[in-house]
C-alpha cells in the first residue's frame, strides 16, 4: 500500500489507498495492477509494467469517474512535478505519460489489408498484435479488426485509420479497456503509432 502526492494545476493532491499487484513475467519484468483513490475520484491502473533494473514503473492509469479523467486530461501540469508521468493528456508545463506504442508492417493481401506487429508500454516487453480489413490498393481510411496478446491472452481490437499528408496517421478505435486514439507515422510498409485512452471500461468490480 502506497501513499504520496503529484503536483496538478498548480496544487498538490494527496493519493489515498494506493495498492499495486506485481506478476513476474518471462523476461525479468512485472507486470503491474493496482487501485487507488485521490480528489479526482478512484483510478485503477492498466498496462502496467516495472522493470527492476532501472526501477522505473510505467503504467496508465483510468479513473473509474470520468469527471476524474476530463478534469485532468484538461489541467496544465506543474512543470516541478516528478510524477506527472503517472498519468497523461496534460496540456503542457510537465511530462506527458507514453502511450501505448504499436510498430507493425501494413500489408495488402488479396482484398485485404493487414497491420501486424508488437505493442509495448515505454519500457516494457513487446507483445504482438493482428489486425486487418478490406480496402482498396490505395486507401485514405481503413477499418481494421482484429486482437493483441495481454499477459497471455488474445483482447479483441477494433479501430479506424485516416491517412493524411506528410506520412501522418491518426485513428480512433474501442476494446475492453476502453475508447483509445491514435496518432502516428506511415512510411514505406511500415505503420508505427501511439495508442492513448481517453474513456475506461468501468466494469471491473474488484475492490481490492
Amino acid at each position: 500500500v502506497f501513499s504520496g502526492q503529484f503536483v496538478v494545476g498548480g496544487r498538490r493532491e494527496r493519493e489515498k489507498r494506493a495498492k499495486l499487484r506485481f506478476a513476474a513475467k518471462g523476461d525479468g519484468k512485472y507486470g503491474v495492477e493496482g487501485r487507488g483513490a485521490n480528489g479526482f475520484g478512484s483510478w485503477r491502473l492498466a498496462f502496467g509494467m516495472y522493470d527492476p533494473v532501472s526501477r522505473k514503473l510505467a503504467a496508465r492509469r483510468v479513473y473509474e469517474d470520468e469527471a476524474g479523467t476530463a478534469t485532468l486530461a484538461s489541467a496544465t501540469l506543474a512543470d516541478d512535478d516528478e510524477s506527472d508521468d503517472d498519468y497523461g493528456g496534460g496540456g503542457g508545463g510537465g511530462e506527458e505519460a507514453p502511450g501505448v506504442g504499436m510498430r507493425g508492417t501494413l500489408r495488402r493481401e488479396k482484398a485485404e489489408w493487414v497491420w501486424t506487429g508488437e505493442w509495448a508500454t515505454a519500457g516494457g516487453a513487446g507483445e504482438p498484435f493482428r489486425l486487418r480489413g478490406e480496402g482498396p490498393e490505395s486507401p485514405t481510411e481503413l477499418r481494421l479488426e482484429g486482437s493483441f496478446d495481454m499477459s497471455g491472452r488474445a483482447v479483441p481490437d477494433c479501430l479506424s485509420l485516416r491517412f493524411g499528408a506528410h506520412n501522418r496517421v491518426k485513428g480512433r478505435g474501442r476494446n475492453e479497456l476502453g475508447d483509445f486514439s491514435l496518432v502516428g507515422t506511415l512510411v514505406e510498409d511500415t505503420l508505427d503509432c501511439s495508442r492513448r485512452y481517453v474513456v475506461a471500461d468501468d466494469d471491473d468490480d474488484d475492490d481490492d
